[in-house]
């Protein structure tokens, strides 16, 4: 006869008290998720996008919390003010040199989002309303910017 496994439930606020160690961790109900996705380039480029799409081919996955970058249709940063220069300048030339088809930077002080694609030398800054369509045979997604953006405080 089995015993039944007893699994000890996290809370919220224990959160605070795990080492910054580079994971991200998350409690739902109770569960203590372990939650990083990489994507890798190369053996000395991994990084972590706040949000990424890929198309989900299993030739994409390296492991189960590891794509390959060149799988990516886009990958977002959202910046604060500890990742800005990284965001706009490490991480951009990372992801578009290593085949990202699209990459946003999403600038909540300034209310804007970042497009960058392949071979840019500037960025197309949307303001209004951002459209995204990876593929002709599918609606595209619309972001309302001004909606999205419209409670966030000016100074922060």
């Amino acid at each position: 006869m089995g015993m039944p496994v007893h699994t000890r439930m996290f809370t919220a606020d224990e959160l605070a008290d795990f080492p910054d160690d580079g994971n991200r961790y998350e409690v739902i109900d109770g569960e203590l998720l372990v939650a990083p996705t990489t994507v890798r380039s190369s053996p000395v480029t991994e990084v972590q996008p706040d949000l990424l799409v890929f198309s989900g081919a299993m030739d994409d996955v390296e492991n189960s919390r590891q794509v390959r970058m060149s799988s990516l249709w886009l990958a977002v940063e959202i910046l604060s003010p500890s990742t800005l220069r990284l965001d706009r300048v490490r991480k951009r030339k990372a992801y578009l040199e290593g085949g990202v088809r699209e990459y946003w930077i999403v600038d909540g002080k300034a209310r804007a989002v970042e497009v960058w694609s392949p071979g840019q030398t500037e960025a197309r800054v949307e303001r209004g309303e951002l459209a995204w369509q990876p593929r002709a045979e599918h609606p595209a997604l619309t972001i309302d910017l001004v909606v999205l953006f419209r409670d966030l405080r000016r100074d922060g």
